[in-house]
């Protein structure tokens, strides 16, 4: 018979960057009273079979999480991240705004704001722990025959690299909302191969809507995020807005203040990432989106890490 730990855990099910429920990207939320092992981890993210699934708890006054998709253990994530934040303010009785602090791995304390919209809805926003490091370039003609278009339908004029938001991103500018919305992944062989090939955790495929506008401070995008593994595509991605907001903040739009993403092709996803100044002359990634409850329990059951 398999082995269940004893103690019982309260569980969430949350839609993050949602206009409205049953939107933006699911994730599932587990309140632990301490880290899990990885094994406890993927076998909660496989049964929940979500886009991600999370745990926290709190220490030292800042929330701690983990993040898994069905694939496996992952390092950062945007809407798991904001989801356990909205979380913790519903179940700790904070008020109906305020600010927490939170921790993913060993990194320092960040800062995020929240504000229960409704008794259901929270608006979040969260100052991203680390500021993402653009690598290298991606090959033109791989990355085009990958998405089965041709060269010209990428926009040699915007990054396309990849970026460590925590993960890895690839970013990789479309001509056009009508080619971005018509790629249709095969998720074949080569797909595995490419993303082995740059390490990479998804493709966050962009337009830029306004691109070319004079000195625009706010930047509207049009976007998908597709992967060869778990769901195969998201309909809000945190991690590679943030990826994609600091690239073009340090290479074509210097001046861009606030990226504003619709994502997705048929649920859709609406999220947005500001750029402050701090005091020290550092740039800061602010993370914001609405989230909302959709479901409660407080009967999960995890695996016993002896189980076999």
């Amino acid at each position: 018979m398999y082995a269940f730990a004893k103690t019982m855990f309260d569980f969430a099910i949350y839609d993050v960057f949602a206009e409205k429920p049953f939107s933006g990207c699911p994730a599932a939320v587990v309140r632990a009273h301490q880290a899990q092992p990885l094994s406890v981890l993927s076998v909660l993210a496989q049964e929940f079979n979500l886009p991600e699934t999370c745990l926290y708890w709190w220490k030292d006054g800042s929330v701690m999480m983990q993040f898994a998709t069905a694939a496996g253990p992952i390092a950062a994530c945007g809407h798991g991240l904001l989801s356990v934040l909205a979380d913790a303010a519903l179940t700790t009785a904070c008020g109906s705004e305020g600010e927490l602090l939170y921790r993913i791995g060993d990194s320092a304390p960040s800062i995020a704001k929240y504000r229960q919209e409704s008794p259901r809805t929270f608006s979040i926003r969260a100052r991203w722990n680390n500021f993402p490091e653009i690598g290298p370039s991606l090959p033109v003609r791989e990355t085009a025959m990958l998405l089965g278009l041709p060269e010209e339908c990428l926009c040699r004029d915007l990054p396309m690299k990849a970026v460590n938001s925590g993960i890895l991103n690839g970013l990789v500018p479309i001509v056009d909302v009508k080619t971005l919305l018509e790629i249709q992944p095969t998720f074949g062989q080569d797909w595995t191969e490419y993303f082995n090939k740059h390490r990479l955790a998804d493709l966050h495929l962009y337009v830029i809507q306004n691109h070319g506008c004079t000195e625009p401070t706010t930047l509207y995008l049009r976007t998908r995020n597709v992967f060869p593994y778990g769901v195969r595509e998201e309909a809000a991605t945190g991690t590679a807005s943030v990826s994609l907001a600091a690239a073009l903040k340090q290479t074509v739009y210097p001046d861009g203040l606030q990226f504003s993403f619709i994502q997705g092709v048929q649920r859709l996803g609406n999220l947005q990432v500001f750029v402050s100044v701090a005091p020290s002359g550092r740039l800061d990634l602010w993370l914001e989106g609405t989230v909302v409850l959709i479901a409660r329990g407080n009967d999960l059951a995890l695996p016993s890490v002896s189980s076999e």
